[in-house]
């Protein structure tokens, strides 16, 4: 570390275990300090809040509940690919607009689709091909600026649903 090193990063870490760090200092002359107090740190992933705003086509019935069905890498906290999960049922804003709000720790990458409730309802592309399923990478470098509240927003377009248009 450099002489006017504030800090240290250690990289090689394993979250759920605790480390001990103790500081002492080398002089240009290598006289080394006596060992600062040590401090246990608890490694833990941060976490993110993240909002999933979708716009559905105006056709979309009024009362139409949407929900996001996918991979979410969070254990028990929200179902894999489930079109119909309760928890995963997003709140109705009004001009063709839903959104939820989840949380995920950093470092994971979430895999999902917007769907109303049955994969005979899941949103479709422009021509009623498939889509690829919708990708985030949770963490400061792929999450871009959070909003006023802390929260990480994340704008989707449902360009056409299975059911509604028809699709195959």
């Amino acid at each position: 570390m450099g002489a006017d090193a504030t800090g240290y990063d250690d990289v090689a870490v394993s979250q759920g275990n605790v480390y001990v760090y103790a500081v002492t200092v080398v002089d240009g002359g290598l006289n080394e300090s006596a060992r600062a107090e040590s401090r246990e740190v608890d490694v833990t992933r941060a976490t993110f809040q993240v909002r999933l705003i979708v716009n559905v086509p105006e056709y979309t019935p009024d009362d139409a509940v949407v929900h996001v069905a996918g991979d979410f890498k969070s254990g028990d906290a929200y179902p894999t690919w489930d079109p119909a999960a309760p928890n995963m049922m997003l709140e109705n804003l009004g001009n063709d607009q839903h959104a939820i709000t989840l949380e995920f720790q950093e470092g994971i990458s979430i895999d999902y689709k917007f769907v109303r409730g049955t994969w005979d309802a899941v949103e479709k592309g422009t021509e009623c091909e498939e889509i690829a399923n919708r990708v985030v990478t949770i963490g400061l470098d792929s999450l871009g600026t959070p909003n006023a509240d802390g929260v990480y927003e994340f704008t989707h377009e449902v360009a056409k649903w299975r059911d509604l248009d028809g699709c195959p």
